[in-house]
């Protein structure tokens, strides 16, 4: 069962390099309280520099362990992230577009290593598998954000039953419930890709949570957002979500079908470039949107997962 990072930092990378020391100025002297700051702050997440190139080697030991467990989809899929990411390092390009996609596989090729090192029984790694495979076919609703919500959701104390298809099951505290995924591409195809995924829970007749992927709208630029510290990334990494979350709210009430949806849980994971301290951290932000009515008898119980959510 995955044990699923804490909400924050994942990983570190450090691709800077400084050429000279800054002069001794207020502002360096600022810059360097502040770097140092951003390393402690890292660090108390357990977490330790490394470089583009070591995230992609270590890509090598994931996609064999992958392959020689059975996991064949996530094996190949991780093999072409690494590559491209790569290629990138060894040929860098002027074309925002390529650099984009650049920056998404080297997202996901993180993501994977993390879902990977976490899925130790046979059904997460079938799961991850089986995500992999629509990930590569270009389903809108295959998300690896859905297997870091079940995971954290384990974490809680829920039981979780992945399948290789259709919703996850969730009993917690004898509420049970359905995640399904669904990822958007911009800000408006959030109402459709999320009334296609409660269209699979009322199909599979569960009430349930809908994982909402929000990396590529959260971060239309794409590439790392520059803070000058892991908490104001956090921070507007957030404000992007909630900002993307209300914007589809009334298309998502005046369509779906509320006896099925409880509400959405919008998740993005991208990279902060930390100015201060000369790192990458890459960081997942969760946000609740609930959909059910005032009054509803099931607002009590989500309120209360809701809290032990964020507690994490």
């Amino acid at each position: 069962m995955p044990r699923p990072q804490r909400p924050g930092s994942v990983s570190i990378a450090s691709p800077v390099v400084a050429a000279e020391a800054p002069a001794v100025t207020p502002l360096a002297d600022q810059m360097r309280r502040d770097s140092a700051a951003s390393r402690e702050a890292l660090e108390s997440f357990g977490l330790s520099p490394e470089s583009y190139a070591t995230l992609t080697q270590r890509a090598e030991s994931y996609r064999h362990e992958l392959s020689e467990r059975g996991a064949t989809h996530a094996a190949a899929r991780l093999e072409r992230l690494a590559s491209l990411v790569n290629t990138a390092l060894e040929a860098p390009s002027d074309d925002l577009a390529a650099r984009g996609q650049t920056y998404l596989a080297l997202l996901d090729t993180v993501l994977m290593q993390s879902l990977a090192e976490e899925s130790d029984s046979p059904r997460w790694l079938a799961r991850l598998d089986a995500e992999s495979r629509r990930l590569e076919a270009g389903d809108p609703g295959a998300s690896l954000a859905l297997l870091t919500v079940a995971g954290m959701c384990a974490e809680m104390g829920a039981r979780v039953s992945p399948k290789p298809d259709g919703p996850i099951p969730v009993e917690w505290q004898r509420w049970r419930f359905g995640l399904v995924a669904a990822s958007a591409t911009d800000a408006a195809s959030i109402p459709p890709r999320a009334a296609g995924a409660i269209e699979n829970l009322k199909a599979a007749q569960m009430p349930g949570l809908v994982v909402l992927d929000l990396a590529q709208p959260a971060c239309p630029e794409q590439r790392p957002l520059r803070v000058a510290h892991p908490q104001a990334g956090a921070d507007e990494l957030r404000g992007r979500l909630d900002r993307l979350l209300a914007e589809a709210r009334p298309a998502l009430l005046e369509s779906c079908d509320r006896d099925h949806a409880i509400g959405v849980i919008g998740t993005a994971f991208m990279a902060l470039h930390m100015v201060a301290a000369g790192q990458v951290a890459f960081i997942t932000a969760y946000r609740f949107m609930p959909l059910i009515e005032a009054g509803d008898p099931r607002e009590a119980r989500l309120a209360a997962f809701r809290r032990g959510f964020g507690g994490l």
